[in-house]
């Protein structure tokens, strides 16, 4: 088991071509299927799903940091050549893969009550949701089980089979949901969906690993001493994974005990808006995190500044354009989405939007190199700042304007942590720094553009229909995107040159 640079960056485009695919048609099934949960539940239907979904979501933070930790030692074990290292690390995720279900799942099922309790959940519902608490619980612990097959899949730079798998996942999902509605399951429905969600995972990704790597065991083996360096990582990792669940699910169950289900159901529309953002990185990120583990493997740290250069470029580029249609087309967006406008989805969006896309534009390639060359530190550094400032800011703001302080929190704390990132990575790496200047010069630019966009397109008023929200989408979107390309040439932020051959790039890999 041998690799090259050039096998290396070959698989970085076919996987970024395969997440690009995976990624479009998921969100595409979820734009379909939630007008339909919120016509069907309601608004506060469909937020004490995702209060509950939220809550067990954070039962399994530490799995977030072992999964991370798997494709980082992965990756360099493969850029080794050192299958057995490998089989030795998917045993010892699905050791603490099962020891976390051993510990955390009966809690969940002792404290199902006073967790429906504390969320707030109608009384009407209270007996449904304290019932499907655990069994959501149980199906995201168990979970870590796909994401260390998924690691030794990624980590043998095949990233673009676990988007497909999950794409598969997601599509058995929202059809069992469907159909369970169609039968009167009411919110069973949704837990229905999970059930088999998994098992269509699990399946997926034991079946892509046999074929990336060969056969693994998912019988639990222990660290040893020599495994000490991942004991470390992952406790890094860790403070990422309680920070990245300050920036939403904890805003959820903040909204739901202080607030209602209705405001996470509210979140929950705004949030999903606000997921594009995030997709531009998400196209590249674990694919360039396993890249730079096999490239720094093989020492060639010329070849990660080469691909930090060419990411911070197509990264910023495109998710500035994403975030001058989504922020600045907010309205729009949610009338085409679901008949109506929705004020509180554009104030949440805009809240919200401030942060992802600083996190997206400013630290998703930098973020990406610091695991995948096991300088995880750094990343830690802001991440802790982050955590501490948006503990306290949480705090001041929901006790200063309510529940809803908790999303201006998450939106500045994250905005101003990606920029104490950018200044920490070049302290400690040697990364071109004029590659993210560009780029935050471009989410400064992006943001203003946004700004306009919002203003002018309501001065003839907002659309009634559906059909007018097509076109106010298409003319207003049209016009910003071109002005930012070409603000973005004039200032010599994007050059002609760049824009044909990122393009082209694009259209390859897809």
């Amino acid at each position: 088991m041998t690799v090259s640079r050039a096998d290396i960056e070959q698989r970085f485009r076919a996987n970024s071509g395969l997440i690009i695919a995976a990624r479009i048609v998921t969100f595409c099934l979820s734009l379909l299927v939630i007008p339909v949960l919120v016509s069907r539940f309601g608004v506060s239907g469909y937020g004490t799903w995702e209060a509950l979904l939220a809550l067990a979501t954070l039962t399994a933070l530490l799995q977030t940091a072992i999964s991370g930790t798997l494709v980082w030692r992965i990756s360099e074990a493969f850029g080794q050549g050192d299958a057995n290292l490998i089989r030795r690390l998917a045993r010892i995720g699905a050791g603490a893969s099962w020891a976390l279900f051993a510990v955390i799942w009966p809690l969940c099922w002792w404290f199902r009550e006073p967790v429906v309790a504390f969320l707030r959940i109608p009384a009407e519902t209270r007996d449904v949701a304290a019932g499907m608490f655990p069994v959501v619980a149980a199906v995201i612990l168990l979970s870590g089980l796909c994401q260390t097959l998924e690691s030794v899949v990624s980590g043998c730079q095949r990233t673009g089979l676990v988007n497909v798998i999950a794409a598969l996942s997601q599509i058995s999902n929202y059809a069992v949901v469907l159909g369970a509605i169609v039968f009167g399951a009411g919110l069973w429905s949704l837990v229905a969906g999970q059930v088999v969600g998994f098992v269509v995972r699990f399946a997926g990704a034991w079946t892509a690993a046999r074929s990336s790597f060969g056969q693994v065991s998912l019988l639990p083996a222990a660290p040893g001493p020599s495994e000490w360096s991942l004991l470390r990582y992952s406790g890094l990792l860790t403070v990422g994974a309680v920070a990245a669940a300050l920036r939403e699910q904890t805003d959820k169950v903040i909204l739901s005990s202080l607030a209602s289900p209705v405001w996470v159901g509210y979140y929950g529309i705004a949030a999903r808006l606000c997921s594009l953002v995030m997709e531009t990185i998400n196209f590249f990120y674990v694919p360039m995190l396993t890249a730079v583990g096999a490239l720094n493997a093989l020492g060639d740290w010329a070849g990660v500044r080469r691909l930090y250069r060419r990411l911070m470029a197509t990264v910023s580029t495109v998710t500035g354009l994403v975030v001058i249609v989504v922020a600045g087309l907010a309205d729009q967006l949610v009338i085409l989405w679901f008949g109506h406008p929705i004020p509180e989805v554009t104030v949440l969006l805009w809240l919200l939007i401030t942060g992802t896309a600083s996190a997206a534009i400013l630290t998703g390639p930098g973020t990406s190199i610091c695991r995948g060359s096991g300088n995880v530190g750094i990343e830690t550094t802001y991440l802790a700042f982050n955590l501490v400032l948006n503990l306290v800011l949480t705090i001041w703001f929901v006790l200063w304007i309510g529940p809803i302080g908790t999303a201006v929190a998450t939106g500045s704390t994250w905005a101003l942590s990606s920029v104490l990132f950018l200044i920490v990575l070049h302290q400690r790496l040697d990364l071109p720094a004029d590659a993210s200047r560009r780029a935050a010069a471009t989410a400064v630019l992006a943001a203003a553009i946004a700004a306009a966009t919002y203003w002018i397109s309501h001065l003839p008023g907002l659309p009634q229909e559906r059909y007018d929200a097509i076109l106010s989408i298409a003319v207003f979107g049209a016009m910003s995107g071109a002005v930012y390309l070409g603000l973005l040439m004039a200032f010599g932020f994007l050059s002609a040159a760049d824009a044909y051959g990122g393009l082209r790039s694009l259209l390859r890999r897809a």
